[in-house]
């Protein structure tokens, strides 16, 4: 019994030694733990693995401290004692995410931590305390996203955006107010010299203080007002590939506005594929409807690249769109969303696919829970050969499946940075090329 007990043993201890996972190549631990990364759900499973053995224990504590967000002041405290505590974890982090209230209590502890950050390489920074900007000043890593929101923007934001000049996309979310403080203009030449994406929210931060024509391909504005929009046309147009524009309609827009397209009317856009126009109304606005105004004057030259158009809108002007057209210019069995979508596969020779959509209460159930949510339901055109089906598209009605350029371009849902690749938030890449071909699909 006794000598059946050790050899047991002895082929146990055969085992652990030539198949352990402790002896597995550091390569394929640092591939094992790097799939937990980015997970909430899985970053308190990380912190208990760490604490399990000493092997574990630097692959473990390096995903974990590679992408870090936070939403509370205490979060962010600990978090910078614990980088200030054993600095070899700070140099881990890579992605670093604070989104807090206030922000006044965190600055002593961010100008301990911050000068050990020397491998960050997306950063965003939303508080409402705007010295905590200055910090950035002196910052060491070097940027390739970079992401900063408030409640007020800095005096210091050109100086800031001037530290980083190997940032290829940036993201200014201010929402208080102070948005036509001369201290916070864009001006300078040398500033973004690799720049490709540039989102920004006007509700704090007119776009008109963007005074330079800097080589963007991607823009983002958010409740973007008709100056902003224009201004945006004439300095970034001759570079830009993809637009996506969320529309504030109030009482100085005209019946014209109505047509998102009209934005495009006399301008030069010889490199835009994609545009993304999403209409928010004001309470007390309702555009009149004059299907004439549908083709603006030049279309097709303005935009000879545009390849998918997609028109975001609320309940109220989707049903003006469903109607039949009234008159003797249109015929009497065509809506006016379909006369809408002739007139733009006549004006732009390279569209191929366009959406019309408003966003629909759905209820699902998951987990045995009825759970409410909203998803994008309207109408897809997709061009045809009118030789071979009769008619110059060919439309399907559903819910749209995931088909905006908000949610490919932009890593955050509605307003946001944008991606690196399929899955990071830091630079553009051809993927999204060849994901833009088929966004528009139907469920």
């Amino acid at each position: 019994m006794v000598d059946t007990c050790r050899k047991v043993d002895a082929t146990q201890e055969s085992t652990l030694e030539h198949g352990h996972v402790l002896r597995l190549p550091q390569e394929l631990l640092r591939m094992v733990f790097s799939c937990f990364e980015r997970k909430r759900c899985r970053s308190s499973w990380l912190a208990s693995v760490a604490t399990v053995c000493k092997a574990f224990n630097p692959e473990a504590e390096a995903a974990l401290y590679r992408w870090v967000e936070m939403g509370r002041c205490s979060h962010v405290s600990v978090f910078c004692r614990s980088v200030v505590k054993r600095p070899h974890r700070a140099v881990c982090v890579r992605t670093l995410i604070i989104s807090v209230r206030g922000g006044s209590t965190i600055r002593q502890h961010l100008q301990r931590a911050l000068p050990l950050l020397t491998n960050v390489s997306e950063l965003e920074l939303v508080v409402d305390d705007p010295c905590l900007f200055d910090l950035l000043l002196c910052a060491p890593f070097r940027l390739r996203c970079l992401v900063l929101g408030g409640g007020h923007c800095p005096l210091s934001l050109e100086d800031i955006l001037a530290s980083q000049p190997y940032v290829r996309s940036v993201s200014l979310e201010f929402v208080g107010a102070g948005k036509e403080h001369p201290g916070s203009q864009i001006y300078r030449s040398d500033l973004f010299p690799h720049l490709d994406a540039l989102a920004i929210d006007t509700t704090g931060f007119s776009f008109t203080l963007v005074n330079h024509p800097y080589p963007i391909a991607h823009l983002s504005l958010n409740r973007a007002r008709h100056d902003d929009i224009a201004h945006a046309i004439k300095l970034f147009g001759p570079t830009l590939v993809s637009l996506k524009i969320v529309r504030f309609i109030d009482g100085q827009c005209t019946s014209e506005c109505f047509w998102p397209t009209s934005m495009f009317a006399n301008a030069r856009l010889p490199r835009l594929q994609h545009a993304d126009i999403t209409d928010t109304y004001d309470p007390e606005t309702e555009l009149a409807r004059n299907e004439r105004e549908m083709s603006g004057s030049g279309l097709g030259e303005a935009c000879p690249a545009l390849e998918t158009f997609t028109w975001g809108m609320d309940e109220r002007v989707m049903l003006h769109l469903y109607i039949l057209t009234a008159g003797t210019v249109w015929s009497l069995t065509m809506s006016v969303a379909d006369a809408y979508a002739n007139v733009l596969f006549a004006c732009f020779p390279a569209l191929t696919h366009m959406g019309l959509f408003t966003t629909t209460t759905t209820t699902a159930r998951k987990r045995s829970r009825a759970a409410t949510y909203l998803r994008p339901y309207g109408r897809v055109f997709e061009r045809e050969d009118p030789e071979n089906s009769g008619a110059p598209f060919r439309a399907t009605e559903g819910v749209l499946i995931d088909f905006r350029l908000s949610s490919r371009l932009f890593g955050r849902e509605g307003f946001g940075a944008p991606t690196c690749d399929a899955s990071c938030r830091c630079c553009w890449s051809d993927h999204h090329s060849e994901v833009l071909a088929n966004i528009l699909t139907v469920h």
